[in-house]
């Protein structure tokens, strides 16, 4: 009998770790292995030739916001690293310094907003209508 309930347990913890490990968790902004994991994704991002409002880079922007965690983006050279400069919309409200990248498609949006404050990002926050 304490052969089939260590081997019970034996189970169920194999079988709680295998939920665990399917968990997905998203890279914090900054990281290295952004380039590398989303390289298709940023280079259409940053395609000049592309317009904001194109279904590529739209689909791009939803890969990024759906597997980057920005609230660990600290600073402007790495936001840099993953927008297009041509895409960004700089501007000020009620004294805060901000940075905006919208993308849209039909009707459907994602825009990434970076609250800054000389060269330091102190707020980022990612709004997603459908």
């Amino acid at each position: 009998m304490k052969k089939y309930m260590l081997l019970t347990v034996v189970a169920i913890a194999c079988g709680l770790l295998a939920a665990a490990g399917g968990c997905k968790t998203k890279l914090p902004a900054g990281d290295v292995d952004i380039n590398r994991h989303f390289a298709v994704e940023i280079a259409t991002l940053k395609d000049p030739n592309l317009s904001t409002s194109s279904l590529e880079k739209y689909n791009a922007a939803c890969i990024i916001a759906e597997n980057v965690d920005f609230s660990y983006l600290r600073d402007i050279p790495s936001m840099e690293a993953i927008f297009g400069e041509k895409d960004a919309v700089s501007g000020s409200f009620e004294g805060k310094d901000y940075v905006l990248y919208t993308y849209k498609f039909m009707n459907k949006s994602i825009q990434f907003r970076f609250s800054i404050e000389g060269v330091t990002i102190i707020n980022a926050s990612v709004k997603k209508t459908e």
